[in-house]
């Protein structure tokens, strides 16, 4: 990709960096199968999503500690931790998703993916740093020539 500056790279729209793939089960869901899909998630992460499809909360393996809680959970909303999930709407620009991956965000942490948010809240993509770096990576800013007096 070839853009005519930093500023402009910085201003462009995040959907360059968007994988289609977003791992994500009911909130209704047993926990097996919210277990069995955290196993099988290659990003190690898993949403969850309401009836209407719209993000509820998140799973990664440190809630698999839930599981020893003497009130053991029993569907997939039980194991997420729902509080402080953090989104990124596709409509942002670069700037605000580093940003927001980079720690300044509500839960005032840094993340190795987020999820992609459509108008309604529901997931439509995931970036993740690795991909993020790599698309940077191919990156051209053409270097402008200096005119001397």
């Amino acid at each position: 990709m070839i853009v005519s500056s930093p500023e402009a790279l910085l201003g462009s729209n995040i959907k360059n960096y968007i994988q289609q793939h977003v791992p994500t089960i009911a909130e209704s869901a047993t926990i097996d199968e919210a277990v069995d899909a955290l196993k099988n998630s290659p990003l190690h992460v898993l949403y969850t999503v309401k009836e209407d499809g719209a993000l509820s909360g998140v799973i990664t393996s440190c809630d698999l500690a839930k599981l020893n809680n003497p009130q053991k959970p029993t569907k997939a909303l039980d194991l997420a931790t729902t509080t402080n999930v953090i989104g990124v709407k596709q409509t942002a620009e670069l700037w605000q998703l580093l940003k927001i991956m980079n720690g300044e965000n509500a839960a005032r942490k840094n993340f190795e993916q987020l999820p992609v948010l459509d108008k309604d809240n529901k997931p439509v993509g995931i970036i993740t740093k690795v991909a993020l770096r790599e698309t940077l990576s191919e990156v051209q800013i053409p270097t402008r020539s200096l005119v001397s007096a």
